[in-house]
């Protein structure tokens, strides 16, 4: 009888409606649940969290000649195909720091902005073909001059390099004049 009169037993009301004041505790309840769940998914954080804008890394610009002279076969391989292994390793060797790349021959190209994504900057090292190039001299003048525009464009001012990659035949371009302005602007060469 106990349980009977305690609405355990059979004579429990199973279906019934609950009372006003309990569906609009519950309907609160819910949304509060909702509010807090969104809350949470949004991350919040309490606090001031100073950030610096500078990086500690440096910007490395690649030049890499494409001419016809770098599909001569040497020793080992061609010296593009050298040369490619040569930027796999200068990529592996500097983590932390932006990468870029110019393609040159008779003209030059900036095939890939700078970035701290090594893997991409291998994947464009390694597509780059002298069939990219429709002029096969080697113009090492044009190489610097896109460099020192592409540093013009980049708004960090941070170390800043040219880094090329030739087989040092050069048939164009007056490089001393390049070199002295790149010095000139900070990019060491």
């Amino acid at each position: 009888n106990w349980i009977r009169d305690k609405g355990f037993g059979m004579g429990a009301k199973v279906g019934a409606i609950p009372a006003a004041k309990v569906r609009r505790r519950s309907l609160l309840l819910r949304t509060l649940a909702a509010a807090f769940a969104l809350v949470a998914l949004a991350r919040p954080f309490v606090g001031l969290q100073e950030v610096s804008g500078a990086r500690a890394g440096r910007d490395v610009l690649v030049a890499l000649d494409l001419s016809r002279s770098m599909r001569v076969a040497d020793a080992s391989g061609t010296r593009l195909m050298r040369a490619k292994a040569l930027l796999a390793d200068v990529a592996q060797a500097l983590p932390g720091d932006r990468l870029g790349l110019i393609i040159f021959g008779g003209a030059a190209f900036l095939q890939l902005p700078l970035t701290t994504d090594h893997a991409i900057f291998e994947r464009w090292v390694e597509a780059a073909s002298p069939e990219a190039i429709d002029d096969p001299g080697t113009d090492l003048l044009a190489a610097v001059q896109v460099a020192a525009k592409a540093f013009e464009h980049d708004a960090n001012n941070g170390h800043r390099a040219l880094l090329i990659v030739t087989d040092g035949e050069r048939s164009e371009g007056a490089l001393d004049e390049a070199v002295a302005s790149a010095a000139q602007s900070g990019m060491p060469i």
